[in-house]
């Protein structure tokens, strides 16, 4: 098996690179991508964009370049954009076939992370405020009304006294919590980082099929591969074959995998590994839509429901009840 190389940070010119999001990591890499296919000179291409862009995919397009100049090839130097090593994987794949493929590849699914990171916030924003709302209106409005008339005749339900009393006092608790609970979620999945484990999946299948068209080594394909996806269990796989389990377990769609292997049917395989691709990103488009519409769309319909059940109990109710006794 290939060494792989040193994740201890490479010496760059400029020392430390910016953080980049991953909007701004694929424009970066689309850059790279494109000065790939035209035959264009990296370091130049890398220059210019430095010269264009302020901020941090210029000072990135920079610090790669000094370190390419010393002699880095591009893989090396993308290490300390992207220590995971799902670009570096993919500069490793593009500079061994010439083909940038990889690299494009890997650029369009950083920017589909961001838009779907971007339109998950947007969906969530107003179930948020109507949950807010829903709670002020509670806190303000309806528990106040119980405190004041509970003892004016109107027959509430025990329980619903006991919640506007202890919301008088403690109101400010829940909130707080939500608070601080969005917050450190918010912050676990901006630390996160990653893609959905079908995303990944299809990144490996994806990135197996471009080198085994590239007739690259077995056992260097699935590594890369699995660099390239970005999966733990899949880069803990020690010496991997077409056959081993934890591969097997992947692209194996319809059972015949084994065959296609024995057979040495490179057609076959890439044809499975390629439908297989496509169903792993069809699943991670499902949750995506799960997550971005209809949850959201959920979340709306169980507050206001919510909001207008609680209404009914603690208004309508009461004073229902207190016209039946005229």
């Amino acid at each position: 098996m290939p060494a792989r190389h040193s994740t201890h940070p490479l010496p760059f010119a400029k020392p430390l690179m910016p953080k980049l999001s991953d909007l701004q990591a694929s424009l970066l890499l689309q850059e790279i991508a494109c000065a790939m296919r035209i035959g264009a000179p990296l370091n130049q291409a890398l220059r210019r964009l430095e010269s264009r862009r302020l901020g941090a995919v210029g000072s990135s397009a920079g610090a790669i370049a000094d370190s390419m100049e010393k002699g880095l090839t591009l893989s090396e130097s993308l290490r300390q954009l992207d220590p995971g090593g799902m670009a570096v994987a993919a500069a490793e794949a593009c500079e061994q076939s010439g083909d940038p493929g990889l690299l494009d590849q890997f650029a369009f699914q950083l920017k589909r992370r961001a838009f779907v990171r971007s339109e998950s916030r947007l969906a969530w924003f107003y179930p948020w405020v109507l949950l807010l709302v829903a709670y002020a209106v509670g806190v303000l409005v309806m528990a106040p009304l119980v405190r004041r008339y509970s003892d004016e005749g109107f027959r509430w339900p025990n329980w619903v006294v006991a919640v506007a009393e202890w919301v008088g006092v403690y109101g400010w608790v829940p909130p707080t919590i939500g608070i601080l609970l969005f917050a450190a979620m918010s912050f676990w999945l901006w630390r996160r980082r990653t893609h959905s484990r079908p995303m990944r999946l299809s990144l490996f299948c994806a990135a197996l099929a471009d080198q085994i068209s590239h007739d690259r080594p077995e056992q260097d394909a699935i590594t890369l591969a699995a660099d390239f996806s970005g999966d733990p269990s899949l880069k803990s796989i020690r010496q991997p074959t077409l056959l081993s389990p934890g591969v097997v377990g992947v692209v194996d769609h319809q059972g015949d995998w084994r065959r296609i292997v024995e057979q040495g049917d490179k057609l076959s395989m890439l044809a499975a590994l390629r439908y297989r691709a496509l169903l792993f990103e069809q699943s991670a488009r499902r949750r995506e839509y799960l997550w971005m519409r209809f949850m959201p769309r959920l979340a709306m319909v169980l507050v206001g429901a919510g909001l207008v059940l609680s209404y009914v109990w603690w208004v309508i109710a009461p004073v229902y009840r207190e016209v039946a006794t005229w």
